[in-house]
């Protein structure tokens, strides 16, 4: 990158005829395509009065500069200075949640079946994973944490979940609901609760 004048050049690409010089020019918080010429004439490329310019590539053939702006891919041509974003189409693409595959020989423990008898809880590598007691089939991960989840206990409705995760800092009982989906601590105090037990009517 050179600074000239208060502004900061970087980006250097060369034209298809070797004699023009494009590059990315940041004034004052504004960042635009520049071209110099042989004649040592600079001239704006791109008009943009806001946001930055990442990542430029000149083609082959010197006719389209493709750079990054606003979280799109953008196409420039460098003869007319026309620049527009390229619509990007996502095909194939699933939009229910991806399934994450994990075979785990190791690291599996703690085994809690629900009082229905029909899902069973257990713990890998830390996290509360939940699975069919029947069938079996694609276990739910309930938790993500880098911390050690522990103490698996279920509700009488058989549709909540406790369990102690230490993942501020001090142990803290989390109920999951499979209903909702939603996990809520139970308590909030840095000195830690542990050993937590429920009562017959889940209350």
């Amino acid at each position: 990158a050179v600074t000239t004048g208060g502004a900061k050049d970087a980006w250097p690409m060369w034209g298809a005829d070797r004699r023009t010089l494009y590059f990315v020019r940041d004034d004052h918080g504004v960042e635009n395509i520049w071209a110099r010429g042989a004649d040592g004439q600079v001239r704006a490329v791109t008009r943009f009065t806001g946001g930055r310019v990442l990542w430029p590539s000149i083609s082959a053939d010197g006719r389209a500069i493709v750079f990054e702006r606003d979280l799109a891919i953008w196409l420039l041509d460098p003869a007319s200075g026309d620049a527009h974003a390229v619509p990007i189409a996502l095909r194939g693409a699933s939009a229910a949640p991806s399934v994450e595959h994990l075979r785990v020989s190791d690291g599996l423990n703690e085994l809690a079946l629900s009082p229905d008898g029909k899902k069973v809880a257990f713990l890998v590598r830390g996290d509360v994973f939940a699975a069919s007691a029947k069938d079996g089939g694609d276990a739910e991960r309930v938790t993500r944490t880098t911390a050690r989840e522990q103490g698996l206990a279920w509700l009488p409705d058989s549709r909540q979940l406790l369990y102690l995760s230490s993942r501020a800092g001090y142990a803290q009982p989390f109920l999951y609901d499979f209903t909702t989906g939603q996990e809520t601590a139970l308590t909030n105090d840095p000195r830690g609760d542990v050993s937590p037990r429920i009562s017959p009517d889940g209350k």
